[in-house]
């Protein structure tokens, strides 16, 4: 359910929102945006591990899997992991672009 419905729903209940009781106090509350994973540069990383590498190698052991994600990150290397941060810097701009 989102937030906001289920807050609707509680104040049909006489049961008061966090907004209704910040504002009570004369806190003013500010919202964050929601979480977009393809924003964040190490969920971006992490899937190319995981798809690219940890999969193909199928580790059996935790001693493998932490080899595989080693090996994994060695092979990606310094200019792909900057790719992956610089495209997210670039979709958080082209979001707020948008989004005005």
């Amino acid at each position: 359910i989102p937030f906001h419905k289920a807050t609707n729903s509680l104040t049909r209940h006489g049961i008061p929102t966090v907004q209704q009781i910040a504002n009570s106090f004369g806190i003013q509350l500010h919202y964050t945006a929601p979480y977009y994973p393809f924003l964040n540069p190490a969920e971006n990383y992490f899937t190319i591990i995981k798809n690219s590498f940890v999969r193909r190698a199928i580790p059996n052991t935790e001693e493998e899997l932490r080899l595989s994600i080693a090996e994994s990150v060695e092979s990606i290397g310094q200019a792909k992991s900057q790719k992956i941060f610089n495209y997210c810097i670039f979709r958080i701009e082209i979001e707020a672009l948008t989004t005005r």
